[in-house]
């Protein structure tokens, strides 16, 4: 689910409707695991994460593909957390890996797991969702009810620094100043922490809060300018 500073940044919603301020691209989600080490989510099929989606299928290769209006900075820092889960789903018994790229002509019927990255803007009841910042949107599901394609948006044009403020300016900015002490101001890491949150959904893995784990752990939800850096 979404949170932030209205405990609601990372809202999955599948009703919400998504404008990517180019063409949408409909593709399939690649499994693949986080570099956490207290994740270790079981991928089986047919698989139901605890907000009630489908999952990714033991053992899947996800392929993920990008829409142009994301950077070649941004979607460095996605691989970045698309690798870190492949690299731990190999020991915490998903098997799960995430490749770049579309898909490879498969036969006997069966049907690819695939990913597909954008930014945009998120609506939802009809007005842009300012306390959203990213969203996985689940397109459809293979026979056995494992997932076969996703969509992740990062809400770049609707999400506010601070929801509560309309004059905060943008969640996802670049020029925000560096903080005392701090090495950055979190925006050279923030594609790569969204993309491990939201892709730890489809791999099984709920929201937490702050009495059920650690707030460095991947499934916090990150909504405030002060965790960005976390």
């Amino acid at each position: 689910m979404a949170h932030g500073l209205s405990k609601n940044f990372f809202k999955h919603r599948p009703a919400a409707i998504v404008s990517a301020g180019v063409i949408l691209f409909t593709l399939t989600v690649i499994v693949g695991g986080l570099s956490v080490s207290s994740q270790t989510p079981p991928c089986t099929a047919p698989p139901i994460d605890p907000d009630g989606h489908p999952q990714y299928s033991q053992g899947d290769t996800v392929y993920c593909e990008f829409n142009s209006n994301i950077t070649p900075d941004q979607r460095d820092q996605i691989l970045r957390g698309l690798n870190s889960w492949s690299d731990a789903n190999q020991s915490n018994n998903s098997g799960v890996r995430f490749v770049e790229g579309p898909p490879p002509a498969i036969g006997n019927g069966q049907i690819p797991a695939q990913t597909f990255f954008q930014n945009g803007t998120i609506y939802q009841n009809g007005s842009v969702a300012t306390h959203v910042t990213a969203l996985t949107t689940y397109n459809g599901t293979r026979p056995d009810g494992s997932i076969a394609s996703t969509t992740i948006t990062f809400n770049t044009g609707g999400a506010l620094a601070d929801p509560s403020n309309p004059q905060s300016g943008p969640y996802y900015n670049p020029n925000l100043p560096i903080p005392p002490g701090a090495p950055s101001n979190g925006y050279d890491t923030v594609f790569e922490k969204k993309t491990r949150h939201e892709v730890g959904h489809p791999l099984g893995l709920g929201d937490i809060t702050g009495t059920q784990q650690p707030r460095g752990s991947v499934k916090w939800p990150r909504g405030q300018l002060s965790e960005r850096r976390v």
